[in-house]
């Protein structure tokens, strides 16, 4: 089947190619140097972001991927891995070149309910448009520490409340965990339905998107979409 790294011609929508780091190298190419990686993308004018799933999980408080990618590709480059808007690395990767920040789950919802410190971070970040609120949904409720502890949390709940803090000015990126990591096509009736439930945010969808079929399928219903695994997995693309 044919490969393309870029959108194929005609109408489409916003998108981007998360790049999972674990352990120094990408997850989804095991020996790959993610910096060299990311330039690649960043060369064939791919929207990427590089997570550090070390930091995610709790297993590292470094700080030296996420600033050496933004560094190498000012403006280019969004970072997530256990990011909040309350303190200041948040500004300091932005200052230091970030397109954008990722705010995760593990800092927004850091007991299983909504952080008020990090709620009215989010509501007076001094740029919207360069902060992304991050949900990772398991069977319709919020998990944390990169996909690793279910809370009890509803996913509509923590959409509620990042809608309600920020007047749905923040975008906000939900992720499918079981599309994501057992490889189950996405769940399109419950997708359409957050999406319908919340049309007045900028909405971003990520959890089986392997084709671009399923990108555009994503867009059609009004949603960003992120890939990762797919496009990156052997020779970088999607099925056109």
């Amino acid at each position: 089947m044919a490969m393309t790294v870029l959108p194929p011609a005609g109408p489409g929508g916003p998108w981007r190619v998360n790049v999972d780091v674990r352990n120094g190298t990408v997850v989804s190419r095991p020996g790959d140097d993610p910096l060299q990686l990311i330039g690649e993308l960043v060369r064939a004018d791919v929207p990427v972001a590089v997570i550090d799933l070390d930091r995610s999980t709790g297993v590292s408080e470094g700080t030296e991927l996420l600033e050496a990618a933004v560094r190498r590709h000012p403006g280019r480059v969004w970072a997530g891995g256990r990011l909040s808007p309350a303190t200041p690395l948040a500004f300091r990767l932005l200052d230091i070149g970030a397109a954008g920040i990722i705010a995760g789950p593990s800092a927004l919802f850091a007991n299983g309910w909504p952080d008020p410190v990090c709620m009215a971070a989010l509501a007076r970040f001094p740029e919207p448009g360069r902060i992304m609120a991050s949900i990772d949904v398991l069977d319709g409720r919020v998990a944390i520490n990169g996909f690793t502890t279910p809370t009890r949390l509803a996913a509509t709940d923590a959409i509620d409340a990042i809608a309600q803090a920020t007047s749905g000015a923040c975008a906000v990126l939900f992720t499918d965990v079981a599309a994501a990591t057992r490889r189950t096509p996405p769940d399109w009736g419950w997708i359409a339905g957050i999406a319908g439930r919340y049309p007045w945010i900028p909405l971003w969808y990520a959890g089986g998107l392997d084709t671009w079929a399923s990108i555009r399928h994503a867009w059609d219903l009004g949603l960003g979409a992120v890939t990762g695994q797919a496009y990156l997995a052997g020779r970088l693309g999607l099925p056109a």
